[in-house]
């Protein structure tokens, strides 16, 4: 986590970088150089989700590493919802007044991988009051409920569309309780963590 975030900043401060793809890459090699100097070998890597938006271009970035990216919109939003069609996928509302578009990461960690590709940015269509959440595996993967079964992607977005139009400090008080709930005694597995931002 130490080096990977080191790597994050000197990929932005010191090599000026603002592409997310080009951040990434630029981070897995800066953590390999780090990693190759080690006696042992590290085979460990970070997942992450990484936009940066333009705010004289009005435009929005994104690259994962695991990591997708969601972002809720209109229905009526062609060019956000063909986008996702096309690299993602797309989850609508139950009155199908909105979608919950989701765009993939690259199945690839920032670190030392078998089979290493440069990763892709995707250059992602909005309007405004649109949402993006970028999160963990974290909360998906928690066990919990009547039979101990993970929460799992679907119940994850389906949450999301329920709670996406409540003000930011709701919407974390509702994700934080149906967590708590899930989870009830059991253990936590994993880090968690659900990042909103409305646009």
């Amino acid at each position: 986590s130490v080096v990977c975030h080191s790597a994050l900043n000197r990929s932005v401060k010191e090599f000026n970088l603002t592409n997310p793809a080009e951040i990434l890459d630029n981070v897995r090699r800066l953590v390999i150089e780090t990693f190759a100097k080690s006696e042992s070998e590290v085979k460990d890597g970070m997942d992450i989700g990484l936009c940066a938006y333009n705010v004289k271009s009005n435009q929005l970035y994104f690259a994962g590493a695991h990591n997708g990216l969601y972002v809720i919109t209109r229905a009526s939003n062609e060019k956000t919802i063909s986008y996702a069609d096309k690299t993602g996928s797309v989850t609508y509302s139950n009155d199908r007044k909105h979608a919950l578009c989701e765009i993939k990461p690259d199945k690839q960690p920032v670190g030392k991988f078998a089979h290493m590709t440069p990763f892709t940015v995707h250059q992602v269509p909005f309007q405004e009051n649109d949402i993006l959440y970028l999160y963990s595996d974290g909360y998906a993967d928690q066990f919990g409920g009547p039979r101990n079964k993970k929460f799992k992607s679907k119940n994850f977005k389906k949450l999301l569309l329920e709670c996406h139009q409540l003000q930011l400090e709701e919407q974390k008080q509702k994700i934080q309780y149906k967590f708590q709930k899930w989870k009830g005694h059991r253990e936590q597995l994993d880090d968690v963590c659900v990042l909103g931002i409305r646009l």
